[in-house]
């Protein structure tokens, strides 16, 4: 692969720091870092820094493997719209730029197009090495940027929230879901198998 870097940091230190970080290569990652680069490389430098990304996969970690910007600090942002598509913003402008992978330049660019669209599963996806060559050899056709980003509201809550004590299951809650917490309003992810104490 060409010595290339992705926001700053050389592609070889950030695909061992995938490894370690997400549990192995992933294509995933590679795109999100390249589009993570296009868009920083297009904002002004900014201590506010803020991002959105636009699937659960893979991209998230991208971000937080080469930003300040983590699920747990609030700075990153997760939208489950299966897009492609990463937006750094500034938090007191609200200003930024998106980027995203261009669909239709995709078939161009056979390994990128077996690993996104898997036409043929029976050739199952390529190789990592294979992929990434692909893709970073055509990531200026495969990534395409709008810097005229304003965001329509601010994504984090600066208002606390009002708490109390679910009156079934005596665990706190943000009071705002109702008269009781949602795993008690029947959204709970986990069954209770033994009753505690």
């Amino acid at each position: 692969m060409e010595n290339i870097s992705v926001c700053g940091m050389d592609l070889k230190d950030y695909l061992i720091e995938m490894e370690e970080f997400h549990g192995g290569r992933s294509p995933g990652m590679l795109v999100g870092a390249v589009l993570l680069d296009a868009t920083m490389a297009r904002m002004q430098h900014t201590e506010a820094l803020g991002v959105v990304a636009e699937t659960i996969n893979c991209l998230p970690d991208a971000v937080q493997l080469l930003t300040p910007c983590t699920v747990g600090n609030g700075l990153l942002r997760i939208f489950n719209w299966s897009k492609f598509a990463i937006t750094a913003y500034d938090r007191t402008t609200f200003k930024g730029v998106r980027a995203w992978l261009v669909a239709e330049a995709i078939p161009d660019w056979p390994a990128v197009h077996q690993w996104f669209n898997r036409p043929d599963p029976l050739k199952g996806l390529p190789p990592f090495d294979e992929l990434a060559e692909s893709f970073l050899a055509g990531r200026h056709a495969l990534v395409d940027t709008s810097e005229a980003i304003v965001l329509d509201s601010k994504l984090t809550d600066d208002h606390p929230r009002e708490t109390g004590l679910c009156p079934q299951c005596r665990e706190s809650y943000p009071l705002s879901w109702g008269g009781t917490c949602p795993a008690c309003q029947g959204l709970a992810y986990y069954t209770v198998t033994k009753t505690p104490g």
